[in-house]
């Protein structure tokens, strides 16, 4: 970097709870997810009791995307765990554990999980809580906010700010559309309806698409979202919006334009601008002053398996000493490129 950073870098990983345990494709529970109910649940409030590994999906991928070793690790930690996402994390650092042997170097790398964790962890009065509640302040509010995340209220009113979850568990953002419903100026209630949806293949089979199954429709009255309490009425805000509670003092993402949108950076951009000039949650502390630096893992450049040619291998299956002695390459983007103004919304979905 031109100007590099002084002090320690403390490197952390953001998990994203609010997400579907099998978004894309490479899951080797992912048989008894959609068995249990639980395929379109946010990764938060999936359970591990009836989740095993699947027979047809180790068939078709081991040793591709997981390997017979880590599924054996998988199914101890089901067995020992009552929470699906403390079952992965014990996986993650068991593995942590293993490459800092191979490797002969100590891997330490803290996790935060957002947003669920955080709001059901936290009390009323809390960031996230203040950040979902001032996110529905107003018309003018919510409208500035459509236009930083690429949309136009006066044209649909179809983004949901944040997702209210069924009272099934239904979660997922991908099978939920939904609508604000305003009288005048005022809002009046959010409308949400989950079906069934398709959401991502892995890198190795495009045709072998995951799936969300859920069926319920829920109405919310506008004062249980302006008077926000996670455990009365649960719901996931928008990354682009919690990102901004996140400490990070730079980011990094994975392909932008290829293996990763470049809208949803340049939402999550604009909504960090809009904070940090105090346009938007006024009272809502920033951990981080500015726009993090946005780093991008250049895409033609990124570790692949070395035989299939795809980045969502796991460990276990390659030979990572090895693939290792290969070059990757990161690029700074620019921010300035990225911003929205408040009135670029375009309208589309």
């Amino acid at each position: 970097m031109t100007e590099p950073p002084e002090g320690a870098v403390v490197p952390f990983l953001l998990n994203t709870d609010d997400v579907e345990a099998d978004r894309y494709s490479v899951n080797p529970l992912r048989g008894s997810i959609v068995e249990t109910g639980q395929s379109a649940f946010p990764a938060h409030g999936v359970r591990t009791e009836g989740l095993r590994i699947c027979e047809s999906f180790m068939k078709k991928y081991e040793g591709i995307l997981v390997s017979a070793e880590e599924a054996s690790m998988i199914q101890h930690h089901l067995e020992n765990e009552v929470r699906y996402v403390d079952a992965v994390d014990s996986m993650k650092y068991d593995q942590l554990e293993k490459l800092s042997d191979q490797l002969g170097i100590q891997l330490v790398l803290p996790a935060l999980r957002m947003p669920l964790e955080t709001l059901s962890s936290e009390r009323t009065d809390g960031p996230m809580h203040r950040l979902v509640r001032q996110a529905h302040g107003g018309y003018e509010t919510i409208s500035l906010l459509y236009g930083f995340m690429g949309r136009n209220i006066t044209k649909r009113k179809t983004l949901l700010l944040a997702v209210p979850h069924s009272s099934k568990g239904f979660g997922s953002k991908r099978a939920a559309s939904g609508r604000l419903v305003f009288e005048n100026a005022e809002l009046k209630a959010v409308e949400v309806r989950y079906r069934p949806t398709l959401l991502y293949p892995n890198d190795v089979d495009k045709s072998d698409v995951s799936v969300a199954k859920a069926c319920d429709d829920l109405s919310v009255e506008a004062k249980d979202i302006l008077e926000y309490s996670f455990l009365k009425t649960p719901a996931s805000p928008q990354f682009a919006l919690y990102s901004v509670l996140s400490p990070e003092a730079a980011a990094i993402w994975h392909g932008v334009g290829s293996q990763q949108g470049r809208e949803v950076v340049r939402s999550c951009c604009s909504v960090h601008s809009a904070h940090s000039k105090r346009l938007v949650f006024q009272d809502v502390p920033k951990p981080h002053r500015g726009i993090p630096l946005q780093l991008d893992l250049v895409a033609s450049r990124m570790l692949r398996h070395p035989k299939h040619g795809n980045i969502d291998a796991s460990v276990g299956t390659v030979n990572l000493p090895e693939i290792l002695k290969n070059a990757t390459s990161a690029r700074v983007l620019k921010a300035g490129e990225l911003l929205r103004s408040a009135g670029s919304g375009s309208g589309e979905t």
